[in-house]
């Protein structure tokens, strides 16, 4: 009962905070759908919930506040991506490159990142309850304030 309103308060704020807020570049948006690449993009607190994102390349990209939640993300390369505060809720991440990434306060539960490789990441204070990390590289990852 406890996650459960725990995870109701971070969504709502996230959802809050995101829908006031509308960064992304339309421009590079068009890009990652028309080309399934976009390096270094501005898709800040852009919402791409239910998206098929296999394989995309999002390395050094800003999906700072994104909603990916639902998103199919299993082989994207988002090396050195920056995911702060964006809600991954029931993604499927499976051999996701997250090496170097920024995923501080960002929400994963119940994601799944099966063989995912997080070395190097930052995870601060990151929300993941029931996500599953089996097999997950997590070499030089700092999961200081994890939850």
């Amino acid at each position: 009962m406890k996650n459960s309103i725990h995870f109701l308060l971070a969504s709502f704020l996230l959802f809050t905070f995101t829908n006031t807020c509308s960064a992304f570049s339309k421009e590079d948006l068009n890009q990652l759908l028309d080309t399934r690449k976009c390096e270094g993009c501005d898709l800040s607190f852009v919402n791409l919930e239910f998206m098929n994102l296999k394989d995309v390349d999002l390395r050094r990209a800003d999906l700072e506040g994104a909603q990916l939640s639902n998103a199919y993300l299993t082989g994207a390369n988002l090396a050195g991506a920056n995911l702060t505060s964006a809600l991954l809720v029931d993604a499927e991440m499976k051999g996701v490159n997250l090496t170097g990434a920024i995923l501080e306060r960002a929400v994963l539960t119940r994601s799944g990142l099966k063989g995912a490789d997080l070395s190097g990441a930052k995870v601060g204070m990151v929300y993941a309850v029931f996500a599953d990390f089996e097999s997950a590289r997590l070499v030089g990852t700092d999961l200081k304030f994890a939850n």
